[in-house]
Formats: C-alpha cells, structure tokens, sequence
C-alpha cells in the first residue's frame, strides 16, 4: 500500500491542475507531439503485446497514462502490472480499480473525495463501466473538480456531478 503525506498529494492536486490547464489534444489517432509524453509512460509495455503500440503515430486511450505520467512527476512509482497472478497493466481503469480493491484503498462514491485522491468513472464516456480515470482537486459537496486525461481526445479541468457515474476513489 501507498501512503502520501498530506503534502505530498496536495502536490499532486496542485500539479494535475497546473497539468490540465494545458488542455492538450491528440490527434485523430489519439496520438502527436503534445501528448507523447502520456503515451510513452505505456507505449513499452503496450508494445510487448502489439508491435504497433512502438510506432509513436499510433495512440491508444491515454486517461490512465495522464495520470501515471503524473504520479511519476512526484516520485509515486507504480508498478504497469501491480496485479498478482494477472499481465493486466495500469493502462486499463479496471486494473487501477482491482489493484485498489487488492490494496484496501478504494474508496465508494458515498466517500468524501479528497484532493489527490484518483477518481473511477464508469459509462462517462461510453457505455462500459470503469471507462475513465482522474484526479480530484476539490470536493465541492454535489460535484467534484477533476483534472483528467483522454476525456474525448483532450485533457483539462472538469467539473463533474455527483451521480452514478462516479465509481469510487483510490485513496493512495
């Protein structure tokens, strides 16, 4: 398990919102210049299992990669595959969920989110549960103020409501 000292994930909060104000883009692909820095906290990995994933024109859905790259930025060093007995990576939300869930540090909806915390999304942008992943900045009661990854091609600042949407939250 992963404790943070309180200052540590107010750095955390602090640099996804410095991180999401940049709202960057990917291209058709989901790929380009401005969010390789993302994809490349997988692109190994992913490319182990699909040669395709090396070749830096190619993208994939990069919420979770947003947020490692950034739990890298503050020394949080995590494994890609944290799953026992399973080659799942953390670039699938459902693994950061069943790895929290191993760990004891997911938290319900129900929860006070607290800034730092990862936030679990399901059916948010298809219909999938355990489709998006970010970080909390602030708990505002009835909705939340997020900065994410991969939210339709682009990263930024969100405001999201509190409704069956949200899954949960990794405390770290």
């Amino acid at each position: 398990m992963i404790i943070q000292p309180a200052s540590l994930k107010l750095r955390f909060a602090a640099l996804a919102y410095q991180e999401g104000r940049l709202c960057l883009t990917g291209n058709a692909c989901k790929a380009g210049p401005d969010i390789e820095k993302y994809l490349k906290v997988f692109r190994q990995a992913l490319g182990r299992k699909d040669p395709k994933y090396l070749d830096a024109m190619v993208g994939y859905d990069w919420c979770c990669a947003y947020v490692h790259y950034l739990l890298q930025l503050i020394d949080v060093k995590l494994a890609i595959q944290p799953l026992t007995h399973s080659d799942w990576m953390l670039g699938a939300v459902r693994t950061w969920y069943l790895w929290a869930r191993q760990e004891n540090i997911f938290l319900p909806a129900s929860q006070q989110a607290e800034p730092g915390d990862l936030v679990l999304f399901d059916q948010l942008i298809d219909q999938v549960e355990l489709d998006h992943i970010g970080i909390v900045l602030q708990d505002k009661g009835d909705h939340i103020l997020t900065s994410e990854g991969n939210y339709h091609n682009r990263s930024g600042i969100f405001i999201r409501p509190r409704n069956p949407t949200i899954r949960g939250y990794i405390r770290l």
